[in-house]
């Protein structure tokens, strides 16, 4: 048994004990076999070398040759470990770690020194290209001696030497070219944050272009005095002339709008060349990933102004050799800034036209036309805002509280405020001059200096506005236009209800038809549709509320339809957050379905036919 043995018991010995462990059993074995020819122990060690020798000695023969990448790296570490090549080792760990010899580094910091020296810059990408991983470290360990070195994101610049350049070629190009783009002038790899950064430090530069008349666009581009002058004259004679072709159309309605502040420019994508066109009900504009469509004044008149396509081509005219990008830019600025002095000058232009008029055929007849005008426009809002009060009321009675309350402020917000401040302008001149809808702080201001009978009840009407009650609001209304401007506002009965829910829905249709947006679309269809299932009903809806009127219409719409409508939705939503660039596309079939659905909205209307086309689109 192997506890039992020598091996066992005596494993912890040393190498002597062993030895005569070894002896005292060779003697043993001489002596009870009477043997004369055994071998010693230390022959027997000699003997085991012997063979030990042997054996190695033809393994050696099936041992492969070593490699010279061994040979080469033995000779390296050699030469390293005795200091015969001096270099350093860059790593963040041992495994990962490089030598690089002095001789190789040197090397690298001469050439980006001497390019620098010569260049007045250097760029990271450049040095990367030379082996280095920390191109910005190993740059600033070089030119660390120097001074007036500026460290940007995609390389380094020499102040002393570089910016006096880029100062004169920014100044030849104003000169000779009427515009400068700055990354012609600068490094291949060098973006917009550098050039960000440098002329954010560099205040000289700033000074310069401004000297020299120059204007940034963007962040690369810039352009000259002379360039600005030449199309800012030009825009301007194009806006005289549209102020005087307008001024020769405009109606008396286009007055009071303008009397009133509500006169707005025509979206130019949609409308080219109209003129004194009536937004419906539920015009409005996308703002906001929670909002589909913003609510604009229904009775606001519209002008037409040059497009953007006309001016680019205006500018072409001007400088054929600008770039696109250059004058997409241009073409934004000048036409957010021209469209805005082109609706002061033509409610000046409107304004000085009435008054000569009003010197040619007598102040009286003038004075009459402009308060029909704003009786005829007090009526109007004052019926819509009826229909749509009925709408909410009928909610209110269906257990709709939620939706009702929301109807009502934007009701309240909306028209109402509009009908206030068509009775404060009509009575304070000062409100006239102000386009859109008054602050609250313009009304406060200009009805503390009303005589008493006047500011009472304009006060009534205006506390009222921060409230959620429209038939409080409007019983004010209706006093204050009776005691103020001497106008009776009678609730419409059943017939005339009609014909003006009749006309809101024609116009709301006429809106549909031409409409390209699919917000717009899909705000308009649910109106009607809202028309078509609550007995010939109207709401005035903001267009945050379309999710919840989807909703609330999917009690009675056939499932195939709210299927359509949640789709046409989720696009609106997926476009409006992402910029007007949806993720998944709705096709032109999906979109003119719902658009037939709105314009095909009528009372007690049955949705079978419109199965079929579902079925189709799918």
């Amino acid at each position: 048994m192997y506890h039992l043995s020598t091996q066992y018991n005596k494993w912890l010995f040393t190498v002597e004990q062993l030895k005569e462990l070894r002896t005292k059993a060779n003697n043993e074995y001489v002596q009870k076999n009477n043997s004369t020819n055994c071998l010693t122990v230390d022959e027997e060690a000699m003997v085991l070398r012997y063979y030990e020798l042997q054996l190695k000695d033809f393994c050696e023969k099936f041992e492969p040759p070593m490699t010279k990448m061994a040979i080469a790296v033995y000779l390296i570490v050699n030469l390293i470990r005795d200091n015969r090549i001096t270099g350093n080792l860059i790593g963040t760990t041992k495994e990962n770690s490089i030598f690089y010899p002095k001789l190789y580094t040197d090397a690298q910091a001469k050439y980006i020194e001497s390019f620098f020296t010569q260049n007045g810059y250097i760029e990271y990408s450049l040095v990367r290209n030379l082996g280095i991983t920390d191109p910005e470290g190993q740059t600033k360990f070089v030119l660390k001696d120097r001074n007036q070195i500026l460290f940007l994101i995609s390389g380094c610049i020499d102040l002393l030497k570089f910016l006096p350049q880029l100062e004169m070629n920014i100044e030849n190009g104003l000169v000779s070219n009427e515009y400068v783009d700055i990354t012609t002038l600068m490094p291949n790899s060098f973006n917009e944050n550098d050039i960000e950064k440098l002329f954010k430090t560099e205040n000289s530069i700033n000074e310069l272009i401004k000297s020299l008349g120059g204007e940034f666009i963007s962040n690369t581009f810039i352009i000259g005095k002379e360039l600005q002058e030449k199309i800012d004259k030009k825009l301007n004679e194009i806006s005289q002339e549209y102020a005087e072709k307008e001024c020769v159309q405009c109606t008396p309605q286009m007055y009071a709008a303008v009397i009133q502040g509500n006169i707005t420019l025509a979206n130019p994508s949609l409308v080219k060349g109209a003129s004194g066109k009536k937004s419906s009900a539920s015009t409005g504009k996308r703002k906001g990933a929670s909002k589909f469509v913003e609510e604009t004044n229904s009775n606001q008149e519209t002008i037409s102004f040059i497009s953007k396509d006309e001016i680019k081509t205006q500018i072409r005219t001007i400088n054929e050799e600008l770039p696109d990008e250059i004058i997409d830019l241009l073409t934004d600025n000048i036409y957010s800034i021209k469209s805005r002095q082109y609706l002061d000058l033509f409610i000046q232009r409107v304004k000085e036209s009435f008054i000569l008029k009003e010197n040619e055929t007598g102040h009286d007849t003038t004075r009459k036309n402009e308060i029909k005008n704003i009786q005829e426009t007090l009526k109007q809002l004052h019926g819509n805002i009826c229909i749509f009060l009925h709408s909410i009321e009928q909610l209110i009675a269906d257990n709709e509280t939620t939706l009702a309350d929301t109807l009502q402020r934007h009701l309240i917000r909306s028209l109402c405020t509009d009908m206030c401040d068509i009775i404060i302008r009509e009575i304070d001149t000062s409100a006239s001059t102000k386009t859109g809808q008054l602050s609250i702080e313009e009304r406060n201001k200009i009805i503390q200096k009303l005589p008493e009978s006047n500011r009472n009840h304009l006060s009534k009407v205006n506390e009222s506005l921060n409230g959620k009650n429209v038939e409080t609001t409007l019983t004010r209304l209706e006093d204050a236009a009776s005691e103020i401007l001497q106008v009776i506002l009678k609730r419409p009965n059943k017939k005339t209800e009609k014909d003006l829910i009749l006309d809101i829905r024609e116009k709301l249709k006429e809106k549909l038809t031409d409409e390209q947006d699919p917000a717009m679309i899909l705000h308009l269809t649910i109106t009607l549709l809202f028309y078509a299932v609550n007995n010939g009903r109207l709401i005035h809806a903001p267009g945050k509320t379309v999710p919840t009127l989807i909703k609330f219409l999917s009690k009675t719409l056939p499932n195939n339809i709210n299927q359509r409508l949640h789709e046409m939705q989720d696009f609106v939503i997926q476009q409006s957050t992402t910029g007007g660039v949806a993720s998944t596309q709705l096709s032109n079939e999906k979109i003119e379905f719902i658009k037939k659905l709105g314009l095909n909205a009528k009372e007690n209307m049955s949705f079978t036919s419109f199965s079929n086309d579902t079925n189709e689109t799918s």
